[in-house]
């Protein structure tokens, strides 16, 4: 290893440890002994846009928390999830987890489930250009292959997810939207209070054009677009629905399937 890489790593390991256990990196040097100060400085600077970054991308997750609490997490990923890109788009995909396994947000079950729906928003917004089926494509499909429709996959567009929740993080989600925007913070209060924060929620994000949607739907309709993400066929889909939601018709979930705006790609299974 060359002298410069070891002083980028020093350097770069000094940057993401405690600010009360720093070790210096012996390669850099400022005037009148002011090496901790100045690095000091530039390491503050550092963590100070990523906890602004973190609470750029995760925006509603920051509001119900406050700034205290949500900058004391943020410092604890940081820390174990600092930035490998330059592209910070591409950084704090593992939020949702960290919070999952945060001891300080055991008693917000919700929260890293909402914290997935925002980092889905954001890659959803980032997600490759694509055309979608039109309805007539996906009509000469069925009346061409409806006979073997079953044993079909179905490609979605890039630029839409899923999110299946076992919390009602679309309706936060959706309430924060609603009200924080125009400073309705105490009918926005009033609104999540009255919330079951354990009722099951499901949400379709897409984008349409330029403009990032979180449509809700219904459970069964999630898990059955969660299966053929997975790469599932219809048949296999289906039944797997079917399984956990006996009252439901086949006739409904294929209809579901095939009036999505967002059909990449139909084709038999190989």
């Amino acid at each position: 290893m060359t002298s410069l890489q070891l002083s980028h790593d020093a350097f770069s390991k000094a940057l993401w440890q405690v600010q009360s256990n720093i070790h210096y990196p012996a390669s850099i040097s400022a005037p009148n002994d002011a090496v901790q100060s100045r690095f000091n400085i530039y390491r503050n600077n550092v963590w100070s846009s990523l906890i602004n970054s973190l609470r750029d991308s995760y925006e509603v997750v920051h509001q119900l928390v406050g700034t205290p609490f949500f900058n004391a997490l943020a410092q604890r990923y940081i820390m174990q999830h600092p930035p490998t890109s330059a592209i910070m788009s591409q950084w704090g995909g593992e939020f949702s987890a960290f919070i999952k396994q945060d001891i300080d947000c055991e008693s917000l079950p919700y929260l890293a489930d909402l914290a997935q729906l925002e980092w889905l928003r954001i890659q959803t917004y980032h997600a490759l250009d694509e055309n979608p089926l039109s309805t007539e494509k996906v009509q000469a499909f069925l009346v061409q292959h409806i006979d073997e429709l079953m044993d079909c996959k179905i490609e979605l567009l890039a630029a839409c997810k899923i999110l299946n929740s076992h919390y009602c993080c679309i309706s936060i989600w959706n309430l924060h939207q609603q009200y924080y925007q125009d400073s309705q913070l105490a009918t926005l209060e009033q609104e999540l209070l009255a919330l079951d924060f354990s009722h099951a929620e499901s949400a379709f994000i897409w984008r349409n054009e330029l403009e990032l949607e979180v449509i809700p739907i219904e459970r069964p309709f999630g898990y059955l677009l969660s299966l053929l993400k997975q790469g599932q066929t219809i048949g296999q889909a289906v039944s797997a629905c079917l399984a956990d939601f006996p009252d439901l018709e086949i006739s409904v979930l294929l209809s579901f399937i095939l009036q999505l705006p967002c059909i990449l790609t139909i084709q038999k299974s190989s």
